[in-house]
């Protein structure tokens, strides 16, 4: 693997987490609120100097179909689906490089599908950055650009 045509093994471990993030198909939330979800991803190596811009997180949560209200919300109360777009937006506000996803649509609807496929592409769109997803729903593989790869049981 590399990352702009260096090697994973010549990129120290913490520049590597800051260029590449993992979001899972069942997101990891934390106690408390989802601000402070939002905010502890950047209290990590590598992160700590960086803010979080939380106007534009909670723009984005809007965006993704969810209330007003969510950055004061429990964490651990959200549905899975609501889960997945705040571990999403959390993801991009760390402003990495590649984002790899795991079953991205899989908890959502198909309009919050199409809302966090337009986040993806303009995402995109706003800089050198690439996305992998692994993912079965044929509505989200429509709406993300690129190349796509399908894998099949060997004969």
């Amino acid at each position: 693997m590399t990352l702009q045509g260096i090697s994973w093994t010549d990129i120290p471990a913490t520049t590597w987490r800051t260029e590449v993030v993992y979001v899972h198909q069942k997101p990891v939330l934390f106690p408390g609120n989802v601000e402070s979800n939002l905010r502890r991803a950047f209290s990590f190596q590598g992160r700590s100097r960086a803010h979080p811009d939380l106007a534009w997180a909670g723009a984005s949560l809007s965006r993704l179909l969810l209330p007003e209200d969510v950055l004061a919300r429990d964490a651990l109360t959200l549905s899975v689906g609501e889960g997945c777009r705040v571990a999403l937006v959390r993801a991009l506000m760390l402003d990495p490089k590649v984002l790899l996803l795991d079953e991205p649509s899989a908890a959502l609807d198909s309009k919050a599908t199409e809302a966090v496929a337009g986040l993806l592409q303009e995402w995109i769109a706003s800089g050198v950055r690439g996305i992998i997803a692994a993912g079965h729903d044929e509505g989200m593989i429509r709406l993300l650009p690129g190349q796509e790869i399908t894998l099949a049981d060997p004969p």
